[in-house]
């Protein structure tokens, strides 16, 4: 089994790359292109409820998970004020709000 291995992948790693084998009976050649894929944030496919309801007392996870490459840092506010997290909320590196 022989493996290329790349780590923290750039645009400048995309292109086509060649692997081969031999031993004492002969040689292949195998080819793969590598594509580097970056996308800016989108809700198109998991959009936000836009309301929510939850009873007084009660508890609620507001999800937040947009697609994108690579994956978003995510942060939350109400109204102006940046949220973080305390007792009554947690905010995960997921997205979620809880």
């Amino acid at each position: 089994k022989g493996e290329l291995r790349i780590q923290s992948l750039t645009f400048d790693d995309a292109g086509m790359y060649q692997c081969i084998a031999e031993n004492t009976h002969g040689i292949i050649y195998a080819n793969a292109e590598l594509k580097i894929v970056a996308s800016p944030p989108t809700f198109e496919l998991n959009p936000m409820k836009k309301k929510i309801l939850a009873a007084k007392g009660g508890r609620v996870i507001i999800e937040c998970k947009p697609k994108a490459a690579p994956k978003p840092k995510f942060s939350w506010s109400k109204g102006t004020e940046l949220l973080v997290n305390g007792s009554r909320l947690v905010l995960t590196v997921s997205g979620h709000c809880e």
